[in-house]
């Protein structure tokens, strides 16, 4: 990536970082050096530095899809320390339209996660609350382990990070009577979402047999 061009995006990072504060990262990385493709951070979020080695994620796209990446935008991330953010990465292309690296924009969303609770709180009935934890089972159930997950987590209205080890535990426990855990490798992506080790998931599964 020539310097002009990082330059120009180095601007447009700290100009989104300073509209939207410290709820906003945006990491710049060259694909052309792997080992320290990070070429500059504004914000911290994710605790990536310059120089850091490329993310998995983009490079992962970059490498199953080739030129023809497309930029992958709004998905959800959980930080290490349970933070939910919301992302979108942009490849960035040279003059012949070859993916030299991304432009990546990560918005923490936990306050906000945490005042929808709050409004729902003083306009959600009981019935409707009911209705839509039974939905949980009936639609979402056949589609992805992810949107089960989400819709059990959302019960609790409140991010992995503000969760007690008692919510990971009662979350886990209707997760499994869910049939979450049938799903090859569905352990290890509970724990990602939940900001924790697939180790502590098992360690609630086994608390959970023995209540």
């Amino acid at each position: 990536m020539d310097q002009w061009k990082l330059d120009e995006l180095k601007r447009v990072a700290d100009a989104m970082v300073a509209v939207f504060g410290s709820h906003a990262e945006v990491v710049i990385q060259d694909f052309e050096e792997p080992e320290s493709a990070v070429k500059h951070v504004a914000g911290n979020l994710t605790g990536r530095q310059v120089g850091s080695p490329v993310s998995y994620f983009p490079h992962r796209l970059f490498k199953d899809q080739g030129d023809g990446a497309a930029d992958a935008l709004g998905y959800k991330k959980v930080t290490k320390n349970g933070r939910v953010l919301k992302c979108s990465t942009v490849f960035l292309r040279d003059e012949r339209d070859a993916v030299i690296g991304c432009f990546s924009i990560n918005f923490d969303v936990s306050d906000y996660i945490r005042l929808t609770t709050t409004l729902s709180e003083h306009t959600e009935f009981a019935e409707t609350a009911e209705a839509m934890r039974k939905e949980i089972y009936t639609t979402a159930f056949p589609e992805t382990v992810e949107s089960v997950i989400d819709g059990i987590v959302a019960d609790y209205g409140k991010p992995p990070s503000d969760m007690t080890k008692d919510d990971r535990t009662r979350i886990v426990a209707e997760l499994e009577r869910a049939g979450v855990f049938a799903y090859k490798g569905a352990v290890q992506h509970v724990a990602q979402l939940l900001g924790t080790s697939r180790y502590t998931i098992y360690g609630y599964l086994r608390e959970n047999k023995h209540d």
